[in-house]
């Protein structure tokens, strides 16, 4: 059984150290504490990396949010297909440029609004604003 400090979990996971204090202190990773450092166990770490609460699976009503079979995408996402960064997305989306719409706190953008978006990029117009909720 390989035990691993805080530190090296983060790297073999790989994540912050903040983030796994956090799943330790909500009890969603368990962890012994030995001279005033976290031990974590590999096998309680892959368990958890395994079951870990992953967006792009998230639900709403019992759906997909982010479904790829109707064309539904993340901000993350869509900066990896325009190959932009994701402030570059949010700022589009907050302001309109690109449209989308909420579900809870998710960005959610269809394909076809995307490529509205790419080719409106590529000729340097200003995308059409409108109220998308």
């Amino acid at each position: 059984m390989i035990q691993l400090s805080l530190k090296q979990a983060a790297n073999y996971f790989p994540c912050t150290k903040q983030a796994l204090y956090m799943a330790i202190r909500q009890r969603r990773l368990s962890a012994k504490k030995k001279r005033g450092e976290w031990i974590i166990n590999q096998e309680t770490l892959d368990e958890y990396k395994q079951n870990r609460w992953n967006r792009r699976l998230s639900r709403h009503n019992g759906k997909l949010i982010f479904d790829k079979r109707k064309g539904l995408y993340s901000a993350h996402e869509v900066a990896h297909i325009l190959n932009c960064g994701v402030q570059h997305i949010y700022y589009a989306l907050r302001s309109y440029k690109l449209k989308s719409h909420k579900i809870k706190s998710a960005w959610v953008i269809h394909v076809d609004d995307i490529m509205q978006y790419k080719d409106e990029m590529k000729l340097g117009k200003k995308p059409n604003r409108g109220n998308f909720s």
